[in-house]
């Protein structure tokens, strides 16, 4: 079991088994180099940068105080809050992997929303969604079970939303969209659980994930995730189409991992259970290392039938 600090989802729980550009004119005069008698200093020359053009939506924030145009935040600026108790499972055999997940998310926007938008990176690799560049079709992201504060919610199509206000969940492309029986006012929390599997890709997310030589995967974007509803933009649902990086915001995270007898996991995070899954040596291996500033191997190719503990040994 893994369980992380409050951080960033750029982090790789997008991988968690086993990095922007601005354009400029071009600058044509050489760096300029300062030398003294003892120092070398480096003055590159400054690129002037393209005018800038203002969104009225940012101006539209700055004037109610979430932003400023320093760059700060403003008086008024918020942030929602999500958490996550994740499980997940990999069966090898067919390189499939099965979650279950009990989400809650936080409004603390200044309004009162009919709607939860969470992001299915994987549906990148269902048929008919859009992509930047020929994609390995699996499937995409199989939703089994999603409940609403305890509650079995249905698939609904847009018109029954629009026209009968029908609670339920609607899949677009790579966004997954929770209408509650009534709306996260300001302040509250709405909790809801997921169960889901996707058959792993072989070269996934663009790159970003896959498997490898049968004995290796490298998961990204493997949980449904909760999208930023931020005082600019309002919610982020665009499509994830393959090349671009993402705009996540803050969760905390408590996750378990369960692999076959004899595979290793990787992952950000503090691990709480390492001697109930590792065997004598790797665990002390793995305690020099926690406390080392050199490099420590934890489990060397030479004994890796023996990193883990024996399934009959696991509590």
């Amino acid at each position: 079991m893994f369980k992380s600090l409050r951080q960033l989802l750029i982090l790789t729980l997008l991988g968690v088994f086993v990095s922007s550009c601005s354009t400029s004119e071009q600058v044509t005069e050489k760096p300029q180099y300062q030398v003294s008698d003892e120092t070398e200093v480096f003055n590159p020359e400054r690129p002037i940068p393209y005018p800038l053009d203002i969104p009225d939506v940012w101006n539209v924030a700055v004037e109610r105080g979430t932003r400023t145009e320093t760059g700060e935040p403003g008086e008024n600026y918020w942030q929602n809050e999500s958490a996550y108790s994740l499980t997940a499972e990999i069966d090898p055999a067919n390189h499939m992997l099965y979650g279950s997940g009990d989400i809650s998310f936080t409004n603390n926007s200044p309004s009162a929303q009919q709607v939860v938008v969470l992001e299915l990176a994987q549906n990148l690799h269902k048929e008919g969604t859009p992509k930047m560049e020929n994609t390995e079709i699996t499937g995409g992201m199989n939703l089994t079970s999603i409940k609403v504060e305890g509650k079995e919610f249905n698939e609904i199509t847009f018109r029954q939303r629009w026209t009968q206000n029908a609670s339920g969940y609607l899949v677009n492309g790579t966004n997954l969209y929770i209408f509650p029986e009534k709306s996260v006012a300001t302040g509250e929390t709405l909790n809801f659980s997921i169960d889901w599997n996707f058959e792993i890709p072989e070269r996934g997310a663009s790159g970003r994930m896959g498997r490898s030589r049968g004995n290796l995967y490298y998961l990204a974007y493997w949980y449904p995730h909760v999208s930023v509803l931020d005082d600019v933009y309002d919610w982020f649902n665009d499509s994830f189409v393959g090349n671009a990086e993402f705009y996540y915001g803050f969760a905390d995270y408590d996750i378990s991992i369960t692999v076959p007898e004899g595979w290793l996991v990787m992952s950000t995070g503090e691990f709480l259970n390492p001697e109930e899954t590792l065997s004598p040596l790797t665990f002390e291996q793995y305690r020099t290392a926690v406390n080392s500033d050199e490099t420590v191997t934890v489990a060397g190719f030479d004994n890796l039938d023996k990193a883990t503990l024996e399934s009959e040994m696991v509590n």
